[in-house]
């Protein structure tokens, strides 16, 4: 995965991602890992799993064409257990199904080994692509990051 890209998730997920954490997969799956640490994130600030630890992940790879999404054992409880390993198969499931060089809708391919690119990856083989799809996620990292600082702004002026 693009440093970058990496280095957002570290930075905005450090309770979840250990500091020398390193991904085991493609760029395009950077969304999908957004979103599912967002709502492992949401899940944690609910008042009933205060006291459970946040789930630390161990590693995150590409295996057979899916992610594979491994996490430290959770303790917190029946559901929160549950809820937390939803996300995690949700995650795994977009992935079977997303590019991961460029997060454009895929199927899986077989050659020599089992990999998920969408058409333009699997023929052309073209980094533009894969730069373009980061290119779009790093603008959005920074959309959202002007969006929080004017939203702080804004609480600031109306307190």
């Amino acid at each position: 995965m693009d440093e970058r890209l990496e280095n957002y998730l570290k930075e905005s997920y450090p309770e979840i991602l250990p500091e020398k954490f390193h991904f085991e997969c493609g760029d395009g799956w950077f969304l999908i890992l957004n979103g599912a640490f967002r709502e492992m994130m949401s899940i944690k600030s609910m008042t009933r799993f205060k006291d459970a630890l946040y789930p630390e992940v161990m590693q995150i790879k590409e295996k057979f064409g899916t992610m594979r999404f491994y996490i430290a054992p959770l303790d917190g409880g029946q559901e929160y257990y549950d809820r937390i390993y939803t996300i995690v198969t949700m995650a795994e499931t977009l992935s079977h199904r997303t590019c991961e060089s460029c997060g454009r809708a895929a199927f899986p391919q077989d050659q020599r080994w089992m990999k998920v690119h969408c058409k333009w990856c699997q023929t052309d083989g073209r980094p533009t692509f894969n730069q373009e799809w980061v290119n779009g996620c790093l603008e959005m990292i920074e959309e959202e990051k002007e969006y929080k600082r004017e939203y702080k702004d804004w609480m600031n002026d109306n307190e």
